[in-house]
């Protein structure tokens, strides 16, 4: 956690900061519990309030701490004008520290998480994730770049302890894509200081030939209607019969749409894509 101080006087000032017992998850940078350092003094004429500004962080390390419920740890941070021996103590800032269990589970109908369209379109598929933890658990992503278009998700998550989330991810496809499978990786770190996940994404640009083709070929489709048996048709329906498709026309590209996990009081929304793969006007 960063700490700022402030000198708003002309003159150098001479800071220590201590950090008081007990302090064993707390420290400065390199494990020390002690800094010292200088603030010079304005020069010029400045504002009020306005000054010369030192910043410090201060880190907590829970390594070999076991909690079942959350826990908060404290210390106080002294702030002393001059040396240990013979400084003077300006005053003291509370430290806080709360410490539980943060567990990232994600729940991966498909690996890799796949992105079909056609150059110049716009995809969109979620990852369903939870928080099995009891404090709030933070991600930060990252996704690589692609020159096929652009894929984009939020770039900071915080899930709420034994709450699941949605990140919705977005491929963008260039005009110019090549009509080409590609594979690209999203990056999940827990901050601060926790682990990296890698999820595993897949772009396919194809052009109309072989996005009928995979209409075609791709299991299991849905067809929707029931043709009648040519034996039981009637006479005219008989004549007819040259002018109907093999298939019933309409077809999906999937057969199961699976709400899994929705929050209450939330939406998710899933796409479903018809095609009539004849040349007649189908309603």
């Amino acid at each position: 956690v960063p700490l700022v101080l402030v000198n708003c006087g002309v003159c150098t000032v001479p800071i220590l900061l201590e950090i008081r017992q007990p302090n064993d998850l707390f420290s400065f940078a390199a494990g020390t519990k002690e800094s010292s350092f200088t603030i010079p003094g304005v020069t010029g004429k400045v504002a009020d309030g306005q000054g010369v500004a030192k910043e410090i962080e201060v880190f907590i390390s829970t390594k070999g701490v076991n909690v079942d419920q959350p826990k908060v740890f404290q210390t106080e941070l002294m702030v002393i004008l001059g040396d240990k021996e013979e400084g003077i103590l300006l005053g003291t800032v509370d430290i806080l520290g709360k410490v539980g269990s943060a567990k990232l589970r994600i729940k991966k109908s498909a690996s890799p998480v796949m992105f079909n369209c056609l150059p110049g379109e716009i995809v969109t598929e979620s990852l369903q994730m939870r928080n099995f933890g009891n404090i709030p658990l933070m991600l930060d992503t990252m996704v690589e770049d692609t020159a096929q278009g652009s894929l984009s998700c939020d770039k900071n998550i915080n899930i709420s302890p034994d709450s699941d989330f949605s990140l919705t991810v977005t491929f963008t496809c260039s005009l110019q894509a090549n009509i080409t499978t590609s594979q690209h990786s999203l990056y999940l770190m827990v901050t601060p200081s926790g682990p990296k996940h890698l999820i595993n994404l897949q772009t396919s640009v194809m052009d109309n030939k072989d996005t009928n083709q995979e209409f075609r070929t791709s299991k299991p489709v849905l067809s929707f209607g029931v043709r009648k048996n040519p034996d039981i048709m009637s006479p005219s329906q008989q004549n007819n019969n040259n002018n109907i498709p093999s298939v019933f026309p309409v077809e999906s590209d999937r057969s199961l749409m699976n709400f899994f996990s929705v929050p209450v009081g939330s939406q998710e929304e899933q796409l479903i894509t018809l095609r009539n793969s004849t040349s007649d006007t189908v309603c």
